[in-house]
């Protein structure tokens, strides 16, 4: 019979940037255009080791074990349209486009 030691380590880092800008089209229209991109690198490791006959777990277990790297840029680009009612009332509507690219 095999006893396992697993052990997990998770890390993420991330940085964003966002830009808009509104132009006033009438009193009470504007359209908004905007642009962000993102940055996230993600690491996760899962380490299996098997006992040895001195009781301690340091027989790597590769079929068990998995380090993974991730990273992903993120562009975005935003078109929206606003219009300001009377009552204070705000409706909108827009459209986003966003690109997403992993890197390995």
């Amino acid at each position: 019979m095999s006893h396992f030691m697993t052990k997990k380590h998770q890390a993420q880092q991330s940085q964003q940037f966002d830009l808009s800008y509104t132009f006033p089209l009438a009193k009470q229209l504007s359209l908004e255009i905007g642009y962000r991109s993102a940055w996230e690198n993600s690491q996760s490791d899962w380490i299996a080791r098997q006992v040895n006959s001195a009781d301690d777990y340091n027989i790597l277990d590769s079929t068990l074990s998995n380090i993974f790297e991730t990273t992903f840029l993120t562009n975005k680009r935003r078109l929206r349209m606003r219009f300001r009612g009377n009552d204070k009332s705000e409706w909108g509507g827009g459209n986003k486009l966003r690109i997403h690219r992993k890197f390995d």
